[in-house]
This record gives C-alpha cells, sequence and structure tokens, in this order.
C-alpha cells in the first residue's frame, strides 16, 4: 500500500465507520418519525442500538485485522 493510499484511508476503515454513522442517523431519526407508544421507541431503540454495536466491532475487528496485516507487510519489506 502506498503513501498517498493510507492518506486517503485506503485501507477502508474510514469508509466503513462512516457507513455505520450514516445508518445509525438513519435508523434513529426514521424511528423518531415513526408513529409509535414510548415502549415500542425503547425497545426498538435498544435492538437498532445491539445492531450497530454489533456492526461496530465487526468494523474494529476488520480495521485491527488491516492493521495488523499492513504491520506484517512493512516489517517483511524491512528484513528484505
Amino acid at each position: 500500500m502506498s503513501n498517498s493510499d493510507t492518506q486517503r484511508g485506503g485501507n477502508g476503515l474510514g469508509f466503513i465507520l462512516g457507513i455505520l454513522f450514516g445508518l445509525a442517523v438513519g435508523v434513529i431519526v426514521a424511528l423518531l418519525f415513526a408513529p409509535q407508544s414510548g415502549s415500542e421507541m425503547r425497545e426498538k431503540l435498544a435492538k437498532q442500538s445491539d445492531l450497530i454495536r454489533q456492526r461496530y466491532e465487526e468494523a474494529v475487528a476488520v480495521g485491527r485485522e488491516k492493521a495488523q496485516e499492513a504491520q506484517e507487510e512493512v516489517l517483511s519489506s524491512m528484513k528484505q
């Protein structure tokens, strides 16, 4: 991966986090404008927050994996 790819977020983590943030905002707006009782709203918000947390954790795991791969690539190129 070149330096310019890294500066632009070439690993895709920023893109993934941007999508997750957009998803969270969209879900919240949709839930706030949907006509429901308070208890139904709280239940849906809890489910959606769990879903968002799971997707965030997946994105973090992917980011860690990509960082590990990049680190191994750098160390390998330094040995050569």
